[in-house]
Parts: structure tokens; sequence; C-alpha cells
């Protein structure tokens, strides 16, 4: 090939790149620039699932302990929220990493003894000066120092009674409607605690809530610096012990850095908190920079044989209530729906069904009606799901109507839902193995469209 044509088709193709990169969606080469969720230091974390045993004695109690790691030298805060399973919030408290320091959380000790990690390591050899983080706010010392170490008894029973009821009694944290105390999660009995968490990277130590303003506008922080796994044990007892584990999703700030409230250019469409983020002239809705999560998940399934397998799936679903929700809207959370399930079993036969879910998270078994029935003998296959719910009502009430000076209030129908996806594969009740679902599209995809759309084409006509 001449050299100046080779040339001329070199210039062509950069163009080309760049003009794509310039109006789509995130690229991947720029490991931060990307809508990919993948296991690698973040600005966030999401248990997407816990279960916790409230009754019975510790030594056979289930429970779901939480590690978090710094991989920075500098000090970082992590915020710890958690979540009712209709995506109320309970309680946040904050920890306080050295560099390259890692703490765990034991979600049963925080919710029977009210026991959270106050203690503030001295910096090891490696890492910085405990209070030599730039984005820190300049009362960081004083603020994390006036944490308590126990929740007070009061508060620990309704945190209790919100997840295992999904009503407090008001006594001390109270969220009234006229009948009384509002559903604000499912009834799991007395004696489980169900719900999810969320960790994010801050700036100081505060009661604030990721559902408050004040949260992207003074709090929040962009360094991808944080990691983390769970591990969810139910000992010996009456059944089987078993214990499973994977690591936290790990949600990155695109682009990183900076303080917080710094409104910062990112290519994201949406965001994993944009439905809480400020709506004001002068803010963006993509404040917070969190990559949004996917909709459509591929999923292995396999149940009976000889050995008893079974599968059960955490799946954690965007809410539709946004952050000046009212304590009767929660209940929206409780019922979404999902664009389509399919069952595939391993010779390819296929049954499908449009499911709406009861709770924002769930662990969901195989055999639950959630799921289409089986078309045959097999014993294993796959499930195609799209949890798409439709997108935050935020989007398509509140902000359609919020102001003709506003662009993206008008210029922003969001129509696609963010949701994850774990597979839980164990048999005999005692042996399994926990792993993330595949994702079909990033967080930037487009909603999918059916598979009967798909298999009808544009056209109208079946394809083979």
């Amino acid at each position: 090939m001449p050299r100046t044509l080779l040339l001329l088709l070199l210039l062509s193709a950069s163009r080309l790149m760049s003009a794509t990169w310039s109006t789509g969606s995130p690229s991947t080469t720029n490991n931060d620039d990307s809508c990919d969720i993948s296991v690698a230091p973040a600005a966030t974390l999401l248990l997407p699932y816990f279960e916790v045993d409230v009754g019975g004695k510790p030594e056979t109690a289930r429970t779901t302990v939480i590690s978090v790691i710094n991989v920075s030298p500098l000090p970082q805060i992590a915020r710890v929220t958690v979540w009712t399973d209709w995506a109320y919030p309970v309680i946040t408290f904050s920890i306080v990493l050295t560099g390259y320091d890692v703490e765990a959380v034991d979600l049963r000790d925080m919710i029977m003894r009210g026991v959270i990690p106050t203690r503030v390591d001295a910096r090891g050899p490696m890492s910085l000066g405990n209070f030599g983080n730039p984005n820190h706010a300049a009362t960081v010392a004083q603020d994390c120092g006036r944490r308590m170490p126990h929740v007070p008894v009061g508060v620990l029973n309704d945190i209790r009674a919100l997840l295992t009821r999904g009503k407090s009694s008001g006594a001390a944290l109270s969220c009234p409607v006229a009948e009384g105390e509002a559903q604000l999660g499912g009834d799991h009995g007395p004696a489980t605690a169900a719900g999810y968490v969320t960790i994010d990277v801050v700036a100081t130590c505060a009661p604030t809530l990721p559902t408050s303003t004040s949260y992207y506008t003074s709090e929040l922080l962009f360094d991808n610096v944080l990691t983390g796994d769970y591990v969810s044990v139910r000992p010996s007892g009456a059944m089987n012990g078993y214990a499973g584990g994977s690591p936290l999703v790990h949600i990155r700030a695109v682009p990183e850095g900076g303080p917080a409230g710094s409104i910062v250019n990112t290519r994201l469409p949406f965001t994993f908190y944009d439905r809480f983020t400020p709506m004001d002239a002068t803010m963006s809705h993509t404040i917070d920079r969190r990559q949004p999560l996917p909709s459509v998940f591929a999923a292995r399934w396999i149940s009976g044989t000889k050995s008893d397998f079974q599968t059960t799936y955490v799946i954690w679903r965007e809410a539709v209530t946004a952050g000046t929700a009212a304590c009767g809207d929660y209940v929206q959370n409780s019922a979404m729906p999902a664009a389509e399930i399919v069952r595939f079993d391993e010779h390819e036969n296929a049954s499908t069904n449009i499911a709406t879910f009861s709770s924002a998270t769930a662990n969901a078994a195989i055999q639950s009606t959630t799921f289409p029935a089986i078309v045959s003998q097999d014993a294993g296959g796959w499930l195609y799901m799209n949890l798409n719910n439709g997108g935050s009502q935020r989007y398509s009430a509140s902000r359609a109507g919020y102001g003709a000076g506003i662009v993206r209030a008008t210029a922003y129908p969001r129509n696609v839902s963010q949701n994850w996806v774990t597979v839980n594969l164990f048999a005999e009740d005692r042996y399994g193995v926990n792993y993330d679902a595949a994702w079909l599209s990033n967080g930037c995809t487009p909603a999918a469209v059916s598979t009967k759309r798909q298999r009808i084409g544009l056209t109208g006509k079946s394809n083979p």
C-alpha cells in the first residue's frame, strides 16, 4: 500500500474515533472513562442484599460481614448506609480508614448490639498522615472524633423493627403517615433482618444520608480508592452450616478526583445516585459521577439431580422513589415490574414471563413463581433477565415539569433502571459458590427490546 494512502486511512480512522468518543458514551480507552462494571478500586461499594438472624444464639445465627479496604496511602472516610429492602435508609455511619487500612463490619453485631467501627488506627509505615487528605473537610478531626462507639438503644430498637417488620415504633426513628408509622420495608418476621448496604468515600464524618441534597454538594468525594467483599455465614445448627462470599459491587467515579461539591463534566448519561442529586439549575444531575449499573443479565441455574443442586439469585433493583419521597411513597418500591425474564433449559427450550418484584432487593429461589416455569425435565440451564422497570419516576414525573429553563428536566427521559444480580449455586444445603451474573449491557446501553421483538425484527416477520 502506498505510504500516502496508508497515512490518509489512519487519519480518517482517527477522526472517526474522535467523533465517536466526543458524542457517545464513555470510551474504554481510559479505565475510569467507562460504563463497564468491574472489580476495581471504586468510589462506591454496594452490598446488594443481606440477611441477618436477630433471634437465637450468636453461634448458630446467620450473619453477613462486610470488609472495606483503602488501597491508597491517604486516609479515607467510608460512609456506610443501611437500607431496608424497600430502599429506605435506616442508619448511616462513617468508618475512618488510615492509608492501606482494612475494616470489617459484622451486620449482626451492628443490628443486635449497635457495634460500629470507630477506632482510628495509628498510621502504618507506608501511609500518610491520618488527617492529610486534601479533599477532607476542615472539620474532619472534630467530626470524626464525635462518633459514638455504639448505636443508642432506642434507635437500635427501631432499626431492628424497620429491617425485620418494615415499620418502626416511632419512638426514636419516625416516618409517619395518617394511619401511624409508614411501612418502609417488607415484613420478614421478627427473627430475620434484610436489606442492602451502600459505602461511599466522603469528606467527613457526619450523619447525612445519601437521600439529602447536601450529601452531594458538600460531602461525597470522587476518588476510586475503595475495594471490598462480603461473607454470608450461616453456622451449623438445626440445618447444615453454609458460608459464601463475593466482592462487593464496585462503582467507580468517572472522572475521578476533586473536592466535595465540585462540578466536573462526565459523559455518563445518568449515574448511580442521580435519583437523589440536587434539582438545581446550577447543578448537574450527574454530580455524583458514579457509574450506572446495567439492567440485562445472564445467570446460570441448576435445580435437582442426586446431589440436590439448587440456585438462588440475589437481585438488587433501583427503586423508583427519589430523595424527596414522602413516608407513604416507599410502598411503590414493593411492586416494581421487570421487563422480561426468559428461562432456557439445556436444550434451548424457553419459557418467559413478566415478573413483579415485591422489594428493591431479595434472595429469590429458582423454584419461586418470580421465574418462568421449566418446560422440560432438564436439571439446568440459564436465565435471561431484562430487569428494567421503566426508569425512575423522578425523571418521568418530577423533572418533566420542573422548569423550561433547565435543559436536563426535559432533555433527559431516562427509561432504563439499574440492577444487579448475584448467582448462588449450592448443593446438599452446605456446599456452594457465589458469583456475579454476566451483564449483557452496561449502564450506558439504551433500554433493551423484548426477546419477542428481537425475533420478529423490524420487518414484523419471524426470524429463524
